[in-house]
């Protein structure tokens, strides 16, 4: 009996103690697949983020943000020296530019029996080699060489700018700050018609007026009471395509096996040769390796070959703030105006102070 009795215990024990061991494996493996789980989805939420991140960087005529931006018909891009503010203008006045170029497509036909007057106006810009952007930065594109018109005489209002103007101002406190800088060159008209522009540019050019500045608060107020959208930029990130690495780092081995190759107009030299033997000798000069033949004027031009590359394959990435968002935008060289800023270095010396502040009540 007590055997029995005995193996009673003994069986319920090893229940409970089995019972209990399930129990806290259960429960540990509840606990690792519920930690999984919650992984899982982090990461998926991490990838939600990152796509929504990158859902406007794009930049295409349909692009959604841009087009949002472009309801506000005055926009400031602020930011300190090298955060990308003037790249921005750049890119939205490039993004107006081309949706113009689209607009005009598609509207040719009834331009060209309702609004002659608009034609005429896009012929003459074509014949001066001019843009519909009027500026204090010289914007040139890249493809046909076309130049912005001066900006002071429409803005304030001397001259008439054309329909679907675009003022790109490069620190525009430093042309009308809070008072007006050079107050005492500036009349009370030219204060007026700056106001009237800025209040009713969708009226008068159905255009848009964009500017940069490192302080919001020390635009002219005449401009600033009228209300404007504020793009913050934070960053810019230069950087070159997995492409562009590869496409410069061959480039740069072969140039050095044969520079004459990438630096020289090969084939129009070659025509200026009169007699075969001198065409021979010419091909051996170009194509062979600079220690052996080359001479001096044929030696290898690498900053050249990369500055080419640079304009077809280097990459700005801006972040900004717009609204109650924070959003990433990409862009190449392809899609912004080039201009000199450098030509424009030592005015900033001479406006700011090492920490990016104005100069007190200084005039430009």
């Amino acid at each position: 009996m007590d055997k029995i009795l005995q193996y009673i215990l003994l069986g319920i024990c090893v229940y409970f103690m089995l019972l209990w061991l399930t129990k806290i494996i259960g429960y540990r493996a509840k606990q690792v697949v519920q930690i999984r789980y919650e992984q899982r989805q982090l990461r998926k939420a991490e990838r939600k983020k990152e796509r929504a991140k990158w859902r406007y960087a794009r930049v295409k005529l349909d692009n959604p943000l841009l087009n949002q931006m472009m309801k506000d018909r005055t926009i400031v891009f602020m930011g300190h020296k090298g955060k990308g503010k003037s790249l921005m203008m750049n890119l939205v006045a490039h993004f107006l530019w081309k949706k113009r170029l689209k607009q005009n497509k598609k509207n040719k036909r009834y331009n060209k029996y309702k609004n002659p007057g608009y034609l005429i106006e896009e012929a003459q810009l074509k014949q001066d080699k001019l843009l519909p952007i009027y500026s204090n930065l010289k914007f040139v594109d890249t493809k046909k060489q076309l130049k912005t018109q001066e900006l002071i005489p429409y803005f304030e209002m001397q001259l008439k700018a054309v329909e679907g103007a675009i003022f790109c101002i490069d620190e525009i406190s430093s042309l009308y700050g809070k008072d007006i800088r050079n107050d005492e060159d500036v009349d009370e008209n030219t204060k007026k018609s700056i106001k009237e522009n800025s209040k009713k540019n969708r009226h008068y050019t159905d255009g848009w007026i964009l500017a940069t500045e490192q302080d919001g608060e020390d635009i002219y107020k005449g401009i600033r009471e009228n209300g404007y959208a504020l793009v913050n930029c934070l960053e810019t990130v230069v950087s070159m395509r997995p492409w562009g690495k590869f496409v410069r780092k061959l480039k740069n081995a072969w140039n050095l096996l044969a520079p004459g190759f990438l630096t020289t107009n090969f084939f129009r030299l070659y025509k200026d040769e009169l007699f075969v033997s001198d065409k021979l000798k010419l091909s051996l000069k170009l194509l062979l390796p600079s220690y052996i033949t080359l001479p001096v004027e044929y030696y290898s031009k690498k900053q050249a070959i990369n500055n080419k590359i640079k304009r077809k394959y280097q990459r700005y990435t801006v972040r900004f703030t717009y609204g109650t968002g924070e959003y990433w935008i990409r862009f190449s060289n392809r899609d912004i105006f080039e201009y000199d800023t450098r030509a424009y270095k030592q005015e900033y010396k001479d406006m700011f102070d090492e920490e990016g502040k104005r100069r007190g009540g200084q005039a430009n």
